[in-house]
């Protein structure tokens, strides 16, 4: 852990530079944000991107997303049989995963259908793994999109999971963010996890961090 908090100061200044210059930064990470307040359309845009993400490098979920957005319109879900297929076919071409896509079109549908506070309410009284109802989102991308969505999780995606066993735990779930916030004087939990996660994804620093805490 002392390593982790020796390191942690200079991948916050890199970090915060990073996302000032890119300005593509999720809106968690410097906005206090709770599930109660995510409207329909914000939600669509974040599953839409956590299905996309997964298992996907940063670089590769950019180009995605700017291709296939002109065929979603986050603000307005409901969707003729007829539309749905056409929105559909022309995203599959510009993203040829199927099951995605299906996906993401799925959960305009059941947002066209019955709105989100349903999804809201279960988050609340269960935690991320209800969001696993969605075509796409797992026990790993569920955690994801309840973060993007506001809801205080760690992530436990793969990148924190390699980073624990290189800081010499087992998985993610014994990384101690908390005492390392506490020892930072850091702003959250969440700040603290989002600077490693953002460092190893959107800056390709994987290998220099892994290296650092061998």
């Amino acid at each position: 852990m002392s390593t982790l908090a020796r390191l942690f100061p200079q991948l916050e200044r890199e970090v915060k530079a990073y996302d000032e210059e890119t300005g593509d930064a999720p809106a968690y990470a410097y906005t206090e944000r709770s599930p109660d307040s995510v409207t329909a359309g914000e939600f669509l845009r974040e599953i839409t991107h956590v299905i996309v993400a997964a298992s996907l490098s940063s670089a590769a979920v950019q180009s995605i997303e700017a291709a296939i957005a002109p065929y979603l319109d986050y603000a307005q879900p409901r969707l003729t049989a007829q539309e749905r297929a056409q929105r559909e076919a022309a995203v599959l071409e510009r993203f040829g995963h199927r099951a995605k896509v299906a996906g993401i079109f799925d959960a305009f549908d059941y947002v066209a259908q019955h709105g989100i506070d349903g999804v809201i309410d279960e988050l609340r009284e269960k935690g991320p793994k209800s969001l696993q109802r969605f075509k796409g989102i797992g026990p790993t991308s569920c955690r994801h999109l309840a973060k993007n969505l506001g809801y205080r999780t760690s992530m436990h995606d793969r990148h924190i999971e390699r980073l624990a066993q290189a800081a010499g735990f087992d998985n993610a779930g014994q990384l101690p963010w908390a005492v390392l916030t506490s020892r930072l004087d850091a702003e959250s939990v969440s700040w603290v996890e989002y600077v490693f996660w953002r460092y190893v994804t959107a800056l390709d620093g994987e290998a220099e961090l892994h290296g650092a805490l061998a």
